[in-house]
């Protein structure tokens, strides 16, 4: 199925699902995306009614106006993601439109860090063909709500990231310095790059909502508030010889797409000790990994000194994202694979 033309219509925005849609045509697909959210991107206002309530009324009117753009228009296959906004009867209309629909959700709808946001989704559930989680926990949680079929997938780097890498040229080397962190504050963030900072360890921090931190102001030297995504993350990336990849602990996550996207751009790939990073990478030589913020420290001030070992982990840990493979292209083309055999 992943080697014929298909049509698929992508329900979905934002920088990790524009990437995803672009992978779909790149690997020949013929792709219609439509956003859910791009009525009220630009509104916080909504945007905060939508995450405390769960959308409640803003999410037939969602509905409504995707309908109206699709029409009587068919396709091979629907691929949501997200779905925070789209109801079951919607989904239910979708298969006169759509053979299979598929759903990938990057956030974890199951927990509640992110308040009611996933609340309507949970109930569409049972609507999807297949369920892609990038969490194995999700897995029996998606059962439990009504999922017909469930496919684990780790999280994918785009192949854009591939773009930055300069190994082979010792100038990508000699402008490379200190740590990074590329991301968006949440709570406990500061907190660990506050006692980081203040065990001497170089660090620049790129990404928004910093000014939320109840560190901030120990923080704000080292903030760039600028959003952490597309050529700007990539070139943050580069520009270090260690970039820590912080987990979302509140989605109980064990990876993120830094997991897969810092060693491929080419940085020291520093991260939490995990059972799904350490079947990702070998500590030590393909990455390192910590157990808490003062081994975090140590670790980044022990290899700062090295710039010999730095390269080697640099270039281990890329060889290593190569050869694990998980990038977009491989991941929506296993997931359509998938989705034919069911």
């Amino acid at each position: 199925m992943s080697e014929s033309r298909l049509k698929i219509l992508y329900l979905g925005g934002g920088s990790f699902y524009d990437d995803q849609c672009d992978a779909l045509r790149r690997c020949g697909h013929d792709v219609r995306q439509i956003d859910p959210n791009l009525p009220w991107k630009e509104n916080w206002f909504l945007w905060r009614w939508i995450y405390e309530t769960g959308g409640v009324g803003v999410n037939r009117i969602a509905c409504s106006k995707m309908a109206n753009k699709i029409g009587d228009e068919h396709f091979d296959i629907a691929w949501v993601g997200g779905g925070a906004l789209l109801s079951p009867s919607f989904l239910e209309a979708l298969r006169r439109n759509c053979k299979l629909i598929i759903n990938y959700n990057p956030d974890n709808p199951y927990v509640s860090r992110d308040r009611q946001l996933w609340r309507l989704f949970r109930t569409t559930v049972p609507n999807y063909d297949l369920i892609v989680v990038p969490r194995r926990s999700n897995i029996e949680q998606a059962i439990q709500a009504g999922a017909k079929n469930v496919r684990f997938e780790f999280f994918a780097a785009d192949e854009s990231v591939l773009l930055n890498i300069g190994d082979s040229d010792d100038r990508f080397y000699r402008r490379k310095q200190g740590v990074v962190f590329a991301g968006t504050w949440m709570p406990g963030r500061g907190a660990f790059l506050l006692k980081l900072i203040e065990s001497g360890v170089p660090l620049r921090i790129y990404g928004q909502r910093w000014r939320r931190a109840p560190e901030y102001e120990k923080l704000r030297n080292c903030v760039v508030d600028a959003p952490a995504w597309g050529r700007a993350y990539r070139e943050a990336i580069a520009s270090a010889w260690i970039a820590l990849g912080l987990l979302s602990e509140g989605n109980c996550d064990l990876h993120t797409t830094r997991s897969m996207e810092i060693p491929a751009i080419g940085a020291v790939f520093c991260a939490k000790r995990t059972s799904d990073h350490e079947e990702l990478y070998d500590d030590k030589k393909e990455a390192v990994f910590w157990t808490g913020p003062e081994d975090c420290a140590q670790i980044c001030l022990d290899l700062l000194s090295d710039a010999g070992r730095m390269k080697s982990i640099i270039r281990s840990g890329r060889a290593r994202a190569l050869e694990n493979g998980h990038f977009n292209e491989k991941l929506v083309t296993k997931v359509l694979d998938a989705a034919h055999s069911l």
